[in-house]
């Protein structure tokens, strides 16, 4: 059974190495569709030179880099014209984004389900499989309990990969099985700055269309109260999805998270990540470093100026990884 993965790039390259490393063992090959202008405007891939640097001891990683600025639905289109002018040999593909991480085990509940379907396919009207998905927000190690009521598409069988079909993280394919025990991690709101992590939601939701909280007050009342913040989502429509957060531990993480340097920060400074000025390494000196009083943090009269909480991201992200 082949299974070929495809990834669609812009931003988002913080654990790109471990995504790719985690389903490495089980499929026959991976095309990473780049782009260098995101959905909202924004410019510069940060994953494809991440990806370049992962081992890749079996040659299956293919990188297919697009012109201009292209919406996710092209870039699947890009995938699914590269693999028929390739003549890819599969049996279904792996839709996976850069910063979702699978394990040994969760794929080993999925093999039979996809052998099953290999088989009988000429019996059964199944196209796609859905799996559940562990969501973090802020550090990998705040993971959202319950787990959320998304079920992406994950596998896709070949005969309905076509142009047009797979869209929005091939919702549209269908009929689909959702395996309900089978669980992959994904880090959508850990990155290496908060600012980060907010334009990411105005550049993903921006083109979903998908009505955003103010970020300013979502900040203030749901971010710097994690891990105990509750109603986390900043979607207008659908803040309860996410409820609450359970604190896990290096060992409920997938191995190949254990060497990943935002993963090695948590554990080193635990409660240095953005918030609370003086804990990190460096301290003051390192905000005075920056231009930033000693006291610059949350609550301070000019936290909200965008020039200085810049700064302050680049402080901490100084602070923490030497850069």
């Amino acid at each position: 059974m082949n299974i070929f993965a495809v990834y669609k790039t812009f931003r988002g390259h913080e654990f790109a190495r471990e995504s790719l490393l985690s389903v490495y063992p089980f499929i026959s090959g991976a095309l990473f569709v780049n782009e260098d202008i995101g959905w909202m405007g924004r410019k510069g891939n940060t994953v494809r030179a991440v990806i370049k640097e992962t081992p890749d001891p079996d040659k299956k990683v293919h990188h297919l880099d697009l012109e201009g600025q292209v919406s996710q639905n092209e870039q699947y289109d890009a995938a699914v014209d590269w693999l028929e002018n390739k003549k890819v040999k599969y049996d279904f593909i792996l839709l996976v984004d850069s910063d979702e991480v699978w394990t040994d085990e969760d794929y080993a509940r999925v093999h039979p389900e996809l052998e099953h379907l290999l088989k009988n396919k000429g019996k059964l009207a199944i196209n796609s499989i859905h799996c559940r998905q562990y969501d973090y927000i802020k550090s990998p190690f705040f993971r959202v309990d319950p787990p959320g009521v998304y079920r992406q598409t994950n596998f896709i069988l070949k005969r309905a990969v076509k142009k047009g079909a797979i869209n929005t993280r091939g919702m549209n394919i269908k009929p689909a099985i959702a395996l309900e025990d089978v669980f992959w991690h994904h880090f959508p709101m850990v990155r290496n700055t908060l600012t980060e992590v907010l334009q990411k939601q105005l550049d993903s939701n921006g083109i979903e269309n998908e009505p955003i909280v103010n970020l300013e007050t979502w900040v203030h009342e749901v971010w710097n109260k994690l891990p105990k913040a509750t109603n986390m989502l900043p979607h207008a429509n659908n803040p309860g999805y996410w409820k609450g957060i359970k604190v896990v531990g290096l060992e409920d993480l997938p191995k190949v998270m254990r060497d990943n340097p935002i993963v090695k920060a948590w554990l080193k400074y635990p409660a240095a990540r953005y918030e609370i000025p003086g804990t990190f390494k460096g301290g003051p000196e390192m905000l005075k470093k920056y231009g930033l009083p000693p006291d610059f943090g949350p609550g301070h009269r000019d936290y909200n100026i965008p020039s200085k909480r810049n700064r302050y991201d680049k402080a901490m992200l100084d602070a923490t990884y030497g850069t």
